[in-house]
């Protein structure tokens, strides 16, 4: 990549986006564990138990069965949704983040609406034209075909503006 920052974009197993989720979730599960009995729940041990895990979390369900298997809770369906909405909290989490970081570098995508690209996205190559523009994101929208009018793969700028 030939665009340089004084930090790298934010992602959603950066340091700071976890740190500022789980300030998010954590007083939803000490709530639930104020629910169940647990008046004062220390909340180091709290924060070791969700991060082992909520670490390559992929549903409260799971969540839920790791805590019960390694920590020794006794969950219930409340605690199991109240993990799924650990997702949410990542993801805005990492949205302020990279607003935060797109100010703080003065980043201002540069293609305009229209222009067609090439980009890499996942395994796939793909060409289009760039139907939108998130500017607090610093994305583009790439149109491509089974998307509708406005909608299509979200690309970061960066992967877009460096193609050769």
């Amino acid at each position: 990549m030939a665009t340089l920052f004084q930090t790298d974009r934010p992602t959603l197993n950066s340091t700071a986006v976890r740190e500022a989720a789980m300030r998010e979730f954590m007083p939803r599960v000490a709530g639930w564990l104020s629910q169940n009995g647990e008046t004062n729940p220390d909340l180091e041990s709290l924060r070791k138990q969700l991060d082992d895990v909520l670490d390559g979390y992929s549903d409260g369900y799971e969540a839920a069965t790791d805590l019960e298997r390694h920590h020794y809770w006794s969950p219930d369906g409340e605690l199991v949704d109240i993990l799924d909405g650990y997702q949410g909290c990542l993801v805005i989490a990492e949205y302020a983040a990279v607003s935060e970081w797109v100010k703080e570098n003065k980043v201002v995508p540069k293609i305009a609406v229209g222009e067609v690209v090439t980009v890499r996205w996942g395994r796939e190559t793909i060409t289009g034209p760039i139907v939108d523009i998130h500017a607090d994101t610093a994305q583009y929208v790439i149109g491509a075909p089974g998307y509708g009018p406005k909608c299509g793969p979200l690309i970061k700028f960066e992967d877009v503006e460096d193609q050769p």
